[in-house]
């Protein structure tokens, strides 16, 4: 059930993300609190690895701010709700994997010459590739 939550969530930020480039807060939210209630359910994962997991969306939110929005917001709240599903390690092993699949395009952009340093690039779509793989080689949902 948190697989399917997490790929909703994913799909519905990395559609809004390419389309509006933007992510709605209220969708977020609303995953977040089914994650919540999933856990108070099903207990699968303790409270210290969810907090960690949170940690990693708060970190990029400030990393966000201090940024001045290089990196968006919702992407800092995205992972601040995967965090809640996935735990520190899954989370952590997420923004890996979208990063590497983002900075692949990157140099694939930059190498045919369709972009430059300041070239925008929805990262959500990244993050739903990255945890599709997790999920066809085994990992956690």
């Amino acid at each position: 059930m948190e697989s399917v939550c997490v790929l909703g969530m994913l799909s519905i930020c990395s559609f809004e993300d390419v389309k509006r480039k933007q992510i709605r807060l209220w969708v977020v939210c609303a995953f977040g609190i089914m994650g919540m209630v999933l856990h108070l359910i099903y207990r699968q994962t303790g409270i210290v690895d969810i907090l960690g997991g949170m940690g990693i969306g708060a970190l990029l939110l400030l990393m966000g701010l201090i940024s001045r929005q290089k990196i968006g917001y919702g992407d800092g709240f995205m992972f601040f709700v995967t965090g809640i599903y996935l735990g520190f390690w899954g989370n952590l092993s997420l923004l890996t994997a979208a990063m590497i699949s983002v900075m692949m395009y990157a140099l694939v952009l930059l190498a045919s010459g369709r972009g430059s340093g300041r070239y925008e690039i929805a990262f959500s779509p990244f993050v739903l590739f990255g945890y599709v793989a997790m999920l066809m080689m085994g990992g956690r949902s």
